[in-house]
């Protein structure tokens, strides 16, 4: 079997709690300014041809991304959300509660306009030899490492501004700070089946309110069970206590205006309501201001070239 070319940025697994009794979804797009409504199985949206590959690395490494690091996680996560959605959540072990923190953490860097913003940003760093003054080289440099920065990065070959793109993809995904700060918060599931309308998603379906106090993450995991997780559970309980509608109309109308390309449903009952607010609200790039810094500003951050030395040494 040949590896691999559609990758999922918004996993099969994850899709197919909106199946119905065909298999199929519901898929909102606007490819010519006209909303369309096609049915469509989970594994035929969600994706992007060649995605996450590297042509410039060895050839058994080119689709290392998608066919190892995201397979692993979202196998993981496809196991924890079983237990979630079964009102298993307590006995999640460490490899599934991890699993699923890392997983809440992807859907928002595994997206195509995140991933072309990281692989250019990290390009641009790349190549900029200019801004890695010899002062701030010679306190980080070995001493068999070469004068200059440029004639270090030209000692790697050719593949080494992809090696840097790919560790830098699989540490924003992997953060250990982020994913601790999940793993402490406090976890719910909220049964909205009450609601006179089902949950929506998108293929920017997670509302990761980490730099606000308390800290948040929502997530619909199926037309009826929203996960939260927060830092203050008193949150999570006065999310349960409000009308099951107002709720449900509230994470629709995040989940629909932050979509970037799809929304999915289970059926067309709320297409006025899609039609309305799908992309208003869309996240304006860029997505990770503090890799787009001019070079003036770069000297200040010299953690920054700690780490692009410390990907080429990888």
């Amino acid at each position: 079997m040949g590896d691999p070319r559609n990758h999922h940025f918004i996993p099969a697994f994850y899709l197919s709690r909106w199946s119905g009794e065909d298999g199929r979804l519901v898929e909102w797009s606007k490819p010519h300014n006209k909303i369309m409504p096609i049915r469509r199985h989970p594994n035929a949206t969600g994706f992007q041809r060649d995605l996450y590959i590297f042509p410039e690395l060895r050839p058994d490494s080119r689709q290392w991304f998608e066919k190892h690091f995201l397979k692993f996680t979202d196998d993981v996560a496809s196991d924890a959300l079983k237990r979630i959605l079964t009102g298993e959540m307590t006995s999640l072990n460490d490899r599934q509660k991890s699993g699923w923190a890392s997983f809440l953490m992807t859907l928002r860097f595994r997206h195509p306009d995140a991933v072309v913003e990281l692989r250019e940003s990290i390009t641009k760093l790349w190549k900029n030899h200019d801004i890695f003054t010899l002062e701030v080289y010679s306190k980080i440099r070995s001493p068999s490492d070469p004068l200059t920065f440029g004639e270090y990065v030209s000692s790697f070959g050719p593949d080494a501004n992809s090696r840097a793109e790919l560790e830098l993809l699989i540490a924003a995904m992997d953060n250990k700070g982020i994913g601790q700060q999940i793993l402490e918060m406090a976890w719910g599931l909220i049964d909205l089946t009450a609601a006179s309308r089902q949950l929506l998603t998108s293929d920017w379906p997670v509302e990761l309110s980490l730099g606000t106090k308390p800290t948040s993450v929502v997530l619909p995991v199926s037309p009826t069970q929203l996960f939260v997780a927060c830092q203050d559970k008193n949150v999570i309980l006065s999310m349960c206590q409000m009308p099951p509608g107002q709720l449900a109309a509230n994470v629709n109308s995040y989940v629909v205006g932050s979509a970037r390309r799809y929304v999915f449903s289970s059926d067309e009952r709320q297409k006025r309501f899609i039609e309305n607010r799908i992309f208003r609200t869309m996240q304006q790039q860029p997505f990770f201001p503090s890799l787009m810094l001019p070079a003036k500003d770069a000297l200040r951050h010299s953690e920054r070239k700690e780490y692009l030395l410390r990907l080429a040494h990888n």
